[in-house]
């Protein structure tokens, strides 16, 4: 059962390094360099953005819209699911959920 985790840590490791192409067609984490500064993404997009770990700022509106800031500038929008799930997603998938400041609109 440890390898079995051990294992599974290995693989997620060695995924986070990758750059990461969603469902939609030109989304991919991390962005180019010559990539829009601030973009809309599903929600299943913005997951994969914070768990590549340089979110610095979350921002949520109780009307449901989201937006993360990145360490490279970069803002990132979206509709959350429901009220909160910006905290719980964070919370679940940060590996830097110490560095990201939050505000509530």
């Amino acid at each position: 059962m440890k390898a079995l985790f051990t294992l599974i840590a290995l693989l997620l490791v060695g995924c986070a390094a990758q750059p990461v192409a969603t469902s939609s067609s030109k989304f991919t984490y991390p962005p180019p360099p010559d990539a829009p500064r601030s973009v809309d993404v599903t929600w299943p997009e913005m997951i994969v953005v914070i768990r590549g770990g340089h979110v610095t700022l979350a921002r949520e509106a109780r009307s449901l819209q989201v937006s993360i800031v990145t360490d490279d500038g970069r803002t990132y929008r979206t509709s959350e699911p429901e009220y909160r799930a910006i905290h719980e997603a964070i919370q679940q998938h940060a590996p830097n959920l110490r560095q990201i400041s939050f505000e509530d609109e």
